[in-house]
This record gives structure tokens, sequence and C-alpha cells, in this order.
């Protein structure tokens, strides 16, 4: 009896361990408008906040997508990192305007930020990056990216993009494949105070259409700027991009809100 309970706990903590487990309970795959039948599902979250809301990042907030994405992402990569997307509009472009993928990488580098730029040929590429523990930072055409059916959902955009060329900046922090279909695990920093009945912020754990965010980079910025997790966080182990990457020098850059 006590070898059979031994077992069941090892098993146990093999599964509780894995990176790959569901984190939201089949009711609420309905409830969030994501399907029925999750088969996979892969989230590399932090175990503190990370979360900004853009609406709340002082006088250019309607344009601080991109200092918000990449003070997130630096959130993620270290847990210490005190500064604001405030403090990255003062050091690129603090008198206003879009911020562009190239200040994304600089800002990135500036703080010695593991990161690369890779060509998102196929979006499964941003899967496989997922799949080795790292994350991404997206521009792409909101346009593109189909409008939430229900506002309840956490499914699709909640806010309006009706004109082309809508630019803006999203984290990728992980997936679900619901009935056959992928859907991606975004930090969008759109929130303004936009919350669900639960007081959550919009732009949390929001999930994103596999065929969305391929149109929407294909029509943008057909690259995603890959984060990987300090050596600390990762046992150790070298950290990078697992995908080919390219020179951001050789590359056109592109703007977003």
């Amino acid at each position: 009896m006590k070898y059979s309970v031994a077992v069941l706990l090892i098993v146990f903590l093999l599964i509780g361990c894995s990176k790959k487990e569901d984190t939201i309970v089949p009711p609420q795959l309905v409830q969030y408008g994501l399907g029925n039948n999750l088969t996979e599902s892969v989230s590399n979250n932090r175990d503190y906040a990370w979360y900004l809301d853009q609406g709340n990042t002082g006088t250019f907030s309607d344009v601080n997508c991109g200092p918000s994405s990449v003070t997130m992402a630096i959130k993620w990569f270290n847990k210490s990192f005190t500064l604001t997307p405030q403090d990255a509009r003062a050091m690129f472009r603090p008198y206003g305007g879009w911020w562009y993928t190239d200040d994304i990488i600089n800002y990135l580098n500036y703080n010695t930020v593991t990161n690369s730029t890779i060509a998102l040929k196929e979006i499964s590429l941003l899967k496989n990056e997922l799949d080795n523990g790292n994350i991404a930072i997206l521009a792409l055409d909101m346009y593109y990216v189909d409008l939430v059916s229900n506002l309840s959902y956490h499914v699709d955009k909640f806010y309006l993009s009706q004109t082309k060329g809508w630019g803006h900046f999203i984290v990728i922090k992980g997936y679900k494949v619901v009935d056959n279909q992928i859907f991606y695990e975004a930090y969008d920093p759109f929130s303004f105070g936009k919350t669900y009945a639960d007081h959550t912020l919009k732009g949390v754990d929001r999930y994103y259409r596999s065929v969305n965010l391929d149109n929407a980079t294909n029509n943008w910025w057909d690259y995603a700027i890959v984060v990987s997790p300090a050596a600390h966080q990762s046992g150790g182990r070298v950290t990078g991009s697992i995908n080919q990457g390219v020179d951001p020098a050789t590359i056109q850059h592109k703007p977003g809100r």
C-alpha cells in the first residue's frame, strides 16, 4: 500500500512539473470563447505580476504600446527590473510618436536582455520558441485580427481597429490548442482600464488565433523579437532562440501605437 501511494505521488509530481499543462479547466475554455477540447497548452508565465496597461503610462499613453511591451518583456526576464514604460519613452523618441521595432531591440540590448530577431516564415516558428521557454514581441497590424464576438470572451481583440495600418506591439507568452485550432496567449498592453466582470484587465491573458496573427504579421512586420530567460531562470543552461535569427540591421523596421 505504501509503495502504491509513493508511485502515485511521483506520477503526480512529474505531471505537475510539466511545462505543458492545462491552466484553464474545461468549463473556462467555453467561458473564454476558446472551445471545448484542449489537447496542448504552454504558458511561460511568471509567479509575479509583470503585465502593464499602456493606458497608465503618461503623456504618450495612446502610442506607448512599444515602451509598455518591451518593459513587460524585461520584467519577465528580470524580476528585479523596476523601470517603467515612461523610462523607456524617455530614452527613445521622448517627444512622442510611435516606437519602432529597432527601438524595442535597442532597449532590450541596453538592458542586457537576451534576444534575437527571427523571420516568421511560418507562424509555427512562434510555437517552437514558446516550447523552448521563450517569449516574443510582435509588431502587427491589428486590422487583420478578429473583433471579439462576445464581450465576456478572452479571444480576439477587444478594441476597434477599423483601418489598415493599425500597427501595434504585443507580447506572446504561451499558446493553447483547442478543437485543433491554435490560440496564442498574449499580454496586450492596450487595456486602458477595460476589465472583465472579475475586474481583470482585458489585455491580460488575451488569446489570438494563429491564423489572425499570421495574417497580421504578414501585412505589417513578418518577424518576431524573441526574448529568452536569464540563465538562472533556466537552470543555468544556455538560453536563446532555437530558430535561425536575422541581423536586425539588415531588415526594414516598423512602428506600433
